[in-house]
Protein backbone atom coordinates (compact mmCIF):
# COMPACT_ATOMS: atom_id res chain seq x y z
CA UNK A 1 0.00 0.00 0.00
CA UNK A 2 1.21 3.48 -0.81
CA UNK A 3 1.96 5.85 2.06
CA UNK A 4 0.17 9.16 1.42
CA UNK A 5 2.90 11.03 3.31
CA UNK A 6 5.65 9.85 0.97
CA UNK A 7 3.60 9.07 -2.16
CA UNK A 8 0.79 11.61 -2.48
CA UNK A 9 -2.25 11.20 -4.66
CA UNK A 10 -2.40 13.46 -7.68
CA UNK A 11 -5.55 14.67 -9.36
CA UNK A 12 -5.59 15.59 -13.05
CA UNK A 13 -3.99 18.96 -12.32
CA UNK A 14 -1.21 17.27 -10.39
CA UNK A 15 -0.66 14.82 -13.24
CA UNK A 16 -0.59 17.80 -15.59
CA UNK A 17 2.21 19.34 -13.53
CA UNK A 18 4.10 16.02 -13.39
CA UNK A 19 3.93 15.66 -17.19
CA UNK A 20 5.35 19.06 -18.00
CA UNK A 21 2.11 21.01 -18.13
CA UNK A 22 0.12 18.78 -20.49
CA UNK A 23 -3.51 19.84 -20.54
CA UNK A 24 -6.18 17.97 -18.60
CA UNK A 25 -7.81 17.20 -21.96
CA UNK A 26 -4.57 15.56 -23.14
CA UNK A 27 -4.50 13.42 -20.00
CA UNK A 28 -8.13 12.44 -20.64
CA UNK A 29 -7.22 11.43 -24.21
CA UNK A 30 -4.18 9.48 -23.02
CA UNK A 31 -6.43 7.47 -20.71
CA UNK A 32 -8.46 6.35 -23.72
CA UNK A 33 -5.61 5.73 -26.18
CA UNK A 34 -4.16 2.22 -25.82
CA UNK A 35 -0.99 3.27 -27.69
CA UNK A 36 -0.05 5.62 -24.85
CA UNK A 37 -0.47 2.93 -22.16
CA UNK A 38 -1.38 5.59 -19.60
CA UNK A 39 -2.05 4.03 -16.18
CA UNK A 40 -5.55 3.60 -14.88
CA UNK A 41 -6.35 5.72 -11.82
CA UNK A 42 -5.21 4.21 -8.53
CA UNK A 43 -8.19 5.67 -6.71
CA UNK A 44 -11.55 7.07 -7.84
CA UNK A 45 -13.31 9.29 -5.33
CA UNK A 46 -16.72 10.78 -6.19
CA UNK A 47 -16.05 10.15 -9.88
CA UNK A 48 -12.67 11.91 -9.81
CA UNK A 49 -9.48 10.16 -10.82
CA UNK A 50 -6.37 10.10 -8.64
CA UNK A 51 -2.96 8.54 -9.27
CA UNK A 52 -0.11 7.99 -6.87
CA UNK A 53 2.89 10.08 -7.84
CA UNK A 54 4.94 6.87 -8.09
CA UNK A 55 2.47 5.44 -10.64
CA UNK A 56 2.96 8.45 -12.90
CA UNK A 57 6.72 8.31 -12.31
CA UNK A 58 6.88 4.66 -13.43
CA UNK A 59 4.83 5.48 -16.54
CA UNK A 60 7.17 8.35 -17.40
CA UNK A 61 10.19 6.05 -17.08
CA UNK A 62 8.51 3.45 -19.30
CA UNK A 63 7.70 6.07 -21.93
CA UNK A 64 11.24 7.46 -21.87
CA UNK A 65 12.69 3.97 -22.30
CA UNK A 66 10.27 3.22 -25.11
CA UNK A 67 11.03 6.46 -26.96
CA UNK A 68 14.78 5.99 -26.66
CA UNK A 69 14.62 2.54 -28.22
CA UNK A 70 12.19 3.41 -31.00
CA UNK A 71 13.27 6.91 -31.99
CA UNK A 72 14.10 7.53 -35.62
CA UNK A 73 17.13 9.52 -36.73
CA UNK A 74 16.52 13.24 -36.45
CA UNK A 75 17.94 14.30 -39.79
CA UNK A 76 18.32 12.91 -43.26
CA UNK A 77 21.87 12.16 -44.37
CA UNK A 78 21.23 13.57 -47.84
CA UNK A 79 20.31 16.95 -46.35
CA UNK A 80 23.53 17.28 -44.35
CA UNK A 81 26.16 19.69 -45.69
CA UNK A 82 29.00 18.07 -47.58
CA UNK A 83 32.27 17.85 -45.70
Amino acid sequence: MNDPMTDPLLDSRGVSAETGGKSIMTIWRWQRDPRVNFPKPDVIINGRNYWYRSTIGRWKVEMAAKSSTTSAPRGRADLQPAA
